[in-house]
């Protein structure tokens, strides 16, 4: 390889590339195998400047109603996006075959789900039946304050919740990103409904009826994710994932912090 010189006459020396890596440097892949000394570097100082970003996590809402495949699509991308922290509820419902205390749920008392509930501990909460459920803005705080981004698998009310706490704080509502997966019809819902075979023809009538009314809501959610095909709907839901991490209000400060 030649180079033009400075002034007069051209520099012919031989140039043989090196990739600098941590300490060392390394012969690109097709000059290996022969044995050389590196060059020195006399007099020449390397210093490298390790600028960290320090970000937030994100808060990732997923709602759907009854039949939507909701709970398939998010363990889906769960496995393609292992950082994903998936937030532990509490409930006062007991704990049913084979789960534990801190791994499906927090499994309280109605008294002291109760005593929570009034100290404001709970980002949401719902009473479904006769059992409650809530989510702790700990749980979540906590993560999100390291970096950690949160899926909040929750209802409607849930999600009415979180969008009414984010209003009133700057910083959960720069981290905030809310989905709704949609069926991609009413009839696919029923026959989803209908091949559990555990419904009546009464108790499917009730839940298309609640499906409609949770649809309804769309237009809270920042994304639609129609879940039609399982495959598309996965990679749809995963790019909006991927997309909000990069979001400039994530970053605490400056673009780099020295």
């Amino acid at each position: 390889m030649e180079f033009p010189g400075v002034g007069t006459g051209v520099c012919r020396r031989k140039f043989r590339p090196r990739i600098l890596t941590a300490g060392a440097w390394r012969k690109p892949e097709a000059a290996r195998g022969r044995r050389r000394r590196p060059p020195a570097l006399s007099g020449v100082v390397i210093t490298v400047f390790k600028k960290i970003m320090k970000k937030s996590g994100s808060l990732f809402v997923v709602s759907g109603p009854s039949g939507v495949g909701k709970s398939t699509l998010v363990e889906r991308v769960r496995r393609r996006m292992p950082e994903l922290a998936f937030s532990i509820s509490c409930t006062t419902r007991p704990p049913r075959g084979g789960e534990i205390n801190g791994r499906e749920y927090y499994f309280l008392s109605q008294e002291e789900f109760e005593e929570r509930s009034r100290r404001g501990e709970f980002i949401e909460e719902a009473r479904i039946f006769t059992n409650r459920y809530g989510t702790l803005r700990e749980e979540v705080v906590r993560r999100m304050d390291s970096g950690v981004p949160v899926l909040l698998d929750i209802d409607v009310q849930g999600a009415r919740q979180i969008r009414a706490a984010a209003a009133a704080d700057a910083r959960l509502a720069a981290a905030v990103v809310m989905v709704m997966i949609a069926p991609p019809s009413l009839d696919t819902v029923e026959r989803r409904l209908r091949g559990r075979g555990t419904d009546s023809d009464g108790q499917i009538a009730l839940r298309l009826a609640a499906v409609r009314g949770e649809l309804a809501n769309f237009r809270l959610y920042d994304y639609v994710v129609v879940n039609d095909d399982l495959d598309t709907a996965a990679a749809e839901l995963e790019s909006v994932f991927r997309a909000a991490a990069l979001r400039t209000a994530l970053i605490d400060g400056g673009l780099f912090n020295d």
